[in-house]
Order: C-alpha cells, then sequence, then structure tokens
C-alpha cells in the first residue's frame, strides 16, 4: 500500500477470502484519504488468479498494467496518467507489477506476488492432465485468438493468465466478464473503446477503453457465451479491427489504430450451442482451442492435487493438516459438481478446521460430511459417487416449473448458472421461463 509515494503497509492474501479496499475504519486494506470511498473497491480470488473489482465508488478504481515500481510522486502521477479506470462492476486480473489507484494518484496498491506456484490445476500424472499441460503451452507459442471450452470452476481464468504469463507478450493482461458488458452502446463503447474528456457528464478526462489497455497484450473475455445480442456485432467489429473504432465523443482524427491486441475468450458451452451469432463464433474459434479438463477426466491425479492444494496453503499459513489415506480416497471417488474451485475450498477448509482442533489429519468422515453438507445447502445431488453405475438407464424427466423456479432461487436470478445446474443450454431455460409464465429476473 501506498500513501503520496511512500510505501505505508503490506498485506498477505489468504485464499479464500474477500478483501475490501476504502476509508472505512474497518477495510481490509484503508486508506484515510477523501479520494478513496469508505467502499472502494473488492478484491478476491478466482480460479487461481486475484480479482480486482470497482465497488462503484465515487472517483473511481484505475490501473496501470504491469507500471513498475511506485515509490515517488513523480513516478506515481506518470504512471496515474497512464491508468486506465474500471468499470463498476468490471472484474480486472492482477499481475505482478500491476498499480492500483484509488480515486487519484496518491493513494495506490501495488501487486508483489500474484498466483502461487506450481499452480495445482496442472498438477497430476494422467495423460489427461499432460495433454491439458501441453496444450496449454501451443497455445501460449501460437499466434492469433485462443478458445478456451470448460465448466464453472475449472480454472479459466488461471489458464487465460498462464497463456499470457508465458506467451512473453509485453502489454497488460486485461480481463473482461462478457455477461456484464453494457447493453447501452454509449456505455458499451466507452468500455471496451474509451471515452473523450467530455463525452459525458463526469468525463474529466480521457480514458482508454480494455482494447487499447491490452494492447501488445491480452484481452481476455470470460462468459462469452452470455454475451448480450446488442454487443455481440460491435465486438466482431471490434476484434476484425474494422468500421467505426471511435471512442466515446470522439473525432474522425481519434480513431484507434491498428492495434496489435491477443483475445482469449472462454465459454461454458460449444459456440454452436449458444447464442452467439455464427460469424462471431467462428472468429472466436479461429486460432487454438483448449479444452480444459473437468475432475471427472482426471480422477485419478486428485490425490495429487489435493497434496498440492495443501501445499499452496501451507506456503500461505505456514502449516496445514494432512490428509489421511482414506480421506484421499474419499476425495477420489467423490462428484465435483463446483470442480477445482470446491475442490479447493474444501481442502482448505477441512485443512485448517482440523489444525484449530488439534487433530492430526483429515478424516474421510469430515470429507463425507462436508460434501452433504454442501449437497444440502445448494439443493444439488448427493455429491459422493454411488457404488452402483451411474449412468442413465432412461431419459431424464422433463423439467417442471418447480424444477425451473428452485434453480433460480438456488443461482439468485442468474440465468447462466441456473441453466448450468439445471443441466440445459440457457436459451432453453429462458423459453421454459417463457412458457411457465416465469418473469425473468430485472425484467419488469
Amino acid at each position: 500500500m501506498h500513501r503520496r509515494g511512500r510505501p505505508t503497509g503490506a498485506l498477505r492474501l489468504s485464499s479464500g477470502t474477500v478483501y475490501t479496499l476504502g476509508r472505512s475504519a474497518g477495510a481490509d486494506l484503508c486508506f484515510d484519504d477523501d479520494n478513496v470511498s469508505r467502499l472502494h473497491a473488492h478484491l478476491k480470488e478466482d480460479d487461481g488468479a486475484w480479482v480486482l473489482t470497482d465497488a462503484r465508488s465515487a472517483n473511481g478504481t484505475y490501473v496501470a498494467g504491469g507500471g513498475g515500481e511506485a515509490s515517488t510522486d513523480d513516478k506515481r502521477a506518470r504512471l496515474f496518467a497512464e491508468a486506465r479506470r474500471l468499470s463498476p462492476g468490471e472484474p480486472y486480473v492482477l499481475g505482478v507489477g500491476d498499480v492500483v489507484f484509488l480515486g487519484d494518484s496518491h493513494a495506490a496498491v501495488q501487486a508483489s506476488s500474484c498466483t502461487p506456484a506450481p499452480a495445482p490445476e496442472t498438477e497430476g500424472t494422467s495423460a489427461r492432465s499432460a495433454r491439458y499441460a501441453q496444450e496449454l503451452a501451443r497455445a501460449a507459442r501460437a499466434r492469433g485468438p485462443v478458445l478456451l471450452l470448460g465448466a464453472s470452476g475449472t480454472g479459466k481464468t488461471w489458464a487465460a493468465r498462464r497463456i499470457h504469463d508465458d506467451s512473453g507478450r509485453q502489454g497488460a493482461f486485461v480481463a473482461l466478464n462478457a455477461a456484464a458488458l453494457p447493453h447501452d452502446p454509449a456505455q458499451l463503447r466507452s468500455t471496451l473503446l474509451g471515452h473523450k474528456k467530455g463525452a459525458f457528464t463526469g468525463a474529466t478526462h480521457d480514458l482508454p477503453g480494455a482494447f487499447r489497455a491490452a494492447e501488445d497484450g491480452t484481452l481476455f473475455l470470460d462468459e462469452v457465451d452470455s454475451l448480450a445480442e446488442p454487443a455481440q456485432a460491435f465486438l466482431l467489429t471490434l476484434l476484425e479491427q474494422s468500421g467505426d473504432l471511435l471512442p466515446l465523443g470522439g473525432a474522425p482524427g481519434d480513431a484507434l489504430g491498428r492495434l496489435d491486441v491477443r483475445v482469449i475468450a472462454a465459454t461454458k458451452a460449444p459456440l454452436a450451442e449458444t447464442p452467439l451469432r455464427r460469424d462471431l463464433a467462428f472468429r472466436l474459434a479461429d486460432g487454438a482451442i483448449v479444452e480444459i479438463p473437468s475432475i471427472h477426466e482426471r480422477r485419478e491425479d486428485i490425490p495429487a492435487l489435493v497434496r498440492s492444494l495443501l501445499d499452496e496453503l501451507r506456503r500461505e499459513d505456514g502449516a496445514a493438516a494432512p490428509f489421511a489415506d482414506d480421506a484421499l480416497e474419499a476425495c477420489a471417488a467423490a462428484q465435483w459438481p463446483g470442480e477445482l474451485r470446491q475442490l479447493r475450498g474444501l481442502v482448505r477448509l477441512l485443512s485448517r478446521e482440523a489444525l484449530e482442533e488439534g487433530r492430526a489429519a483429515v478424516r474421510a468422515a469430515d470429507m463425507r460430511a462436508r460434501l452433504e453438507a454442501q449437497a444440502r445447502a445448494l439443493g444439488r445431488p448427493r455429491t459422493l459417487a454411488r457404488e452402483e453405475p451411474t449412468l442413465p438407464t432412461k431419459k431424464p424427466r422433463a423439467l417442471t416449473r418447480d424444477d425451473v423456479v428452485h434453480a433460480l432461487e438456488a443461482a439468485g436470478g442468474n440465468l447462466q448458472h441456473a441453466a448450468a445446474a439445471l443441466g440445459v443450454a440457457r436459451n432453453t431455460l429462458v423459453a421454459k421461463m417463457d412458457a411457465f409464465g416465469i418473469e425473468r429476473p430485472g425484467k419488469r
């Protein structure tokens, strides 16, 4: 943490914790600065990376990607002039050296280490894990776009960051959640292409958009399968770098020149099964394609994954209770609907609980009790594997209105998550909601 060029403190981040940044005395990263909002931004781990999000602060959150040491007022002023403002709710994946400014060029956070190593995402000796590591290395070496295919929780953000880091590209890694991109054309243009001073009330100076911020680097579009229809044509124009590439409020002379930006897109479903227009889908898939394996595909690696996660925890906490052999067997036998994200959270929770309770190791009974509690809380089927075959012997029953309502409630109204829980495509869920007369969240 920095205040007017001087380091004022440091915080070692712990996985599984959401940190708050702001002026409030209760903030995890607290700045006594009137230009910083009481609750200014959030910082949390997602798929093995640390993600920063502006919390609708009054004076904004700005990021200088890989900006270097912010040790003096002059250096900080230079970095602030080059930084871009995050849109409210826009996720930004922190990298080593990134400088985050809260409100002005005086209060800032600089990242010195962002990802653990070695990474458990590629841990294991199975043929599937080996092929995954090869695909990541091949994608990093290749030119052109990359498409990541994988279920929620498998580590798509981590994979995108790994490809960027290993690619040798010198620019920033900029992450956008496609589902959260604005529907309003002006706001969308400002987010992607930036805006000029005076373009709208509150636009006090020029700001680059995400595309320019990723010049010589990587633009990561997560959940691209959820991209709203109005934004699809605009995004295609942007990817092709053709047509109107003016920032909001810009004159013809302000049009972006041709930029060297590598695009990595991530999707939970094959693009043919999504509402994406075909020309955009083909553009996104016109390059390296990496299929991120589920835990089910590399079940034999689960014990190694658990041990790697425990090593990661020991580096953070200084100690971690091991898993007994029967607990490792229980992990390998379990189903993991939340994928690696669920496994990571459970390993950390149970290991810390065992230490606090003075037990030598995590037991299989602890694993089973926790998995059953999660299944009840989430309204999902039992997560422990059954001894009898699990292949369906008959067609699944048709969805009822209660199925749809319960899935929406469990997902907090998120259509994509509810569709995934029901095992159907998002547009299928929407069609069912219309047929049952269920109002879409946020629609009036």
